[in-house]
């Protein structure tokens, strides 16, 4: 049977690093050391399609809200960012009570870059982030 459902994610990245600036045709490292961090929220809805021989694919797509937090030693700043996502996937029957799903999930958070003439996003004419992302998981199933 086809059916639909509705999940729930929270992810926390972080990451430290420099940044960098053009100058004179080279990315040069300008000594000032940067956090990165930030916790999402999303809501999927994935159709899931009939079930055959084990394997049920699926099509998604959804919503989230992003907690950004940028510190260095020259200042920082927190603040929040709408993102969407959408997804394609298949479960795969092991046996009963388990279940092997693989995904691929391309997501986007519109205008979170900076507008620094000299920054690497605006060399590249960028001010999205997000990307495409393969992942494997288990599911069991508690009860009958």
């Amino acid at each position: 049977r086809e059916y639909l459902v509705i999940e729930g994610e929270y992810h926390h990245f972080a990451k430290s690093g420099e940044r960098v600036n053009l100058a004179g045709g080279s990315w040069v490292s300008n000594g000032i050391k940067e956090d990165l961090s930030y916790d999402s929220f999303l809501a999927t809805a994935k159709y899931m399609f009939r079930r055959d021989r084990g394997t049920q694919p699926y099509l998604g797509a959804g919503l989230g809200l992003y907690l950004i937090d940028v510190s260095s030693s020259v200042g920082g700043d927190s603040f929040s960012k709408p993102g969407y996502h959408f997804t394609a996937g298949s479960l795969f029957m092991a046996n009963k009570k388990i279940n092997i799903t693989a995904e691929l999930r391309y997501s986007m958070i519109p205008s979170v870059l900076g507008d620094n003439p000299n920054s690497v996003s605006a060399y590249y004419g960028e001010s999205d982030a997000g990307g495409l992302a393969f992942a494997l998981g288990v599911l069991y199933s508690f009860g009958n």
